[in-house]
């Protein structure tokens, strides 16, 4: 049984404080660890991870051999962290350079497809590349694709008869700016069409799914006088025509919106970074997640606003309909940065966030994601290590936290005339825990209310005013994020959460 965090709240006898906590089964083994991984004493940076069927995970990365050639990395890393083998994907007068977030997915036959781009030294031409690999990460084929135009790709999705919808960017006839790029390719590589959208701004598309009728979903970016940014979703049919489609710019000076990813009941996310001078209290830059409806309305945003810019790179709804985002965090500062991870419920409400460095590394950076079956996290991304730039590794627990003993950080407060505490201890805990409150002689009609995320009501227990500890058994409640709320003279109010 795990708690969230120890909290102290202050109240008036007709508000609430209301306290977060997590409850996780001990039979899930849990055993975070930080690794890093060289290639050949160049830089990589890991863009890509995937659980396999055993449990052992492959990163794609992108990095350099002793030649200072740029490639493709693969990296077989075991359970526990530890390099079972990696392999390099490397031409000597060409560069090579992976997508973004999750540029490679696996397939069917236990094998990995993954697109990108290809820089030949004595030419300005770029290409989209695309390959197959074997589970083993050997190539089945590694071909790039002509059209005469520089293209590049940054993500692509598997369609319904499994050839592969690609989307980045392209520049006709060489001009300088580009347009967002689909193209499609069948099952073997092999190109069929490609259609670019957009007019004389610079255009990309950094993510793509296939949703029903064989119609797509892109997202990416408009970019106007070179530091203008504003995110820009599409929606097409089968052939490429635009349905329907939608523009955003708020003021995002330096950057926008870069990933969508579909949630359920037919919604989307969208997170990004925003710039939010627009009011004057606001810091220069941080992140979001919006919720959006089938019209790309939003819904509900969560923003970021700090004084150290936080932005992500992917964004995922897990099946208990939480909602968690990967990026970075640079100190106002000193510039430094860290891997960020920040868990949100399905209606946009903070749960928690954290940090994380390798060692005292200053270059942090999470890029890809996913939920472990211990419902913990394994997260790929790049920092120092004792070579230099390399790709990392790190293997969370189900609280986002690398050293559950060093995880929760501030308090929750909630401004108030007359004040109340309570506080949840231990916590972290197993089987039992107690509710430590005091409601300095306050003669008052007051009960604890417990809810799951959904809403649903736990338990209640009335207050004991001739008593200041409640011990609560927990041994049998199921897994997952629950919610403590004082109700005091049968009026809550929910006026502040706890962050990890």
């Amino acid at each position: 049984m795990m708690f969230l965090k120890h909290s102290k709240l202050v109240s008036s006898a007709t508000v609430v404080a209301v306290l977060l906590f997590i409850q996780v089964k001990l039979e899930f083994a849990q055993t975070p660890f930080n690794k890093v991984f060289d290639y050949e004493n160049g830089f990589e940076f890991g863009w890509s991870v995937i659980i396999n069927p055993d449990s052992s995970y492959s990163i794609m990365a992108g990095g350099e051999n002793n030649f200072f050639t740029l490639g493709i990395l693969f990296y077989h890393i075991g359970p526990n962290g530890a390099l079972q083998y990696k392999k390099g994907y490397f031409n000597p007068l060409t560069d090579y350079y992976p997508g973004l977030s999750k540029t490679m997915k696996a397939i069917d036959n236990g094998g990995f497809f993954f697109a990108g781009a290809s820089d030949y030294y004595y030419s300005i031409d770029v290409d989209v590349i695309v390959s197959k690999l074997d589970a083993s990460g050997d190539t089945i084929y590694f071909r790039g694709i002509e059209t005469g135009n520089i293209d590049g790709a940054y993500n692509h999705t598997i369609t319904s008869d499994k050839g592969f919808a690609i989307t980045g960017f392209t520049t006709p006839d060489y001009y300088t700016s580009t347009n967002l790029l689909i193209m499609k390719v069948d099952s073997n590589g092999n190109y069929l069409c490609s259609k670019s959208y957009g007019s004389d701004e610079s255009d990309s598309g950094y993510t793509i799914y296939e949703i029903s009728g064989k119609r797509l979903i892109i997202a990416g970016i408009k970019r106007y006088l070179s530091t203008n940014y504003a995110t820009w979703i599409i929606e097409t049919d089968s052939l490429g025509n635009v349905l329907k489609e939608k523009e955003w710019d708020s003021g995002a000076l330096f950057c926008g919106g870069t990933s969508l990813a579909p949630g359920f009941n037919s919604k989307y996310f969208l997170e990004g970074c925003l710039d939010t001078l627009i009011n004057l209290d606001d810091y220069p830059i941080c992140g979001f997640v919006a919720q959006l409806d089938t019209d790309f309305s939003i819904l509900w945003k969560t923003i970021y606003n700090d004084k150290d810019y936080k932005s992500f790179y992917i964004v995922k709804q897990l099946p208990d309909s939480t909602i968690v985002s990967v990026g970075f965090q640079t100190d106002g500062l000193s510039n430094n940065t860290r891997g960020w991870i920040a868990k949100i419920d399905k209606n946009g409400n903070q749960l928690w966030e954290h940090s994380c460095k390798f060692g005292n590394s200053t270059f942090n950076y999470f890029s890809d994601f996913e939920q472990t079956w211990d419902k913990g996290f394994i997260i790929t991304g790049a920092t120092n290590g004792p070579t230099s730039q390399d790709a990392w590794l790190v293997k969370l627990d189900s609280l986002g936290c690398l050293n559950p003993n060093n995880c929760f950080t501030g308090d929750l407060t909630i401004e108030i005339s007359d004040k109340v505490e309570f506080r949840i201890a231990p916590n972290p805990a197993s089987n039992h825990t107690n509710i430590i409150y005091n409601l300095f002689g306050k003669n008052v009609n007051a009960e604890f209310i417990i809810t799951d995320l959904t809403g649903r009501i736990v338990n209640c227990i009335p207050v004991n005013f001739s008593e200041n500890v409640l011990s609560l058994d927990v041994s049998q409640w199921s897994q997952g994020v629950y919610v403590c709320s004082l109700l005091i003279d049968n009026k809550k109010k929910h006026l502040a959460r706890s962050l990890l």
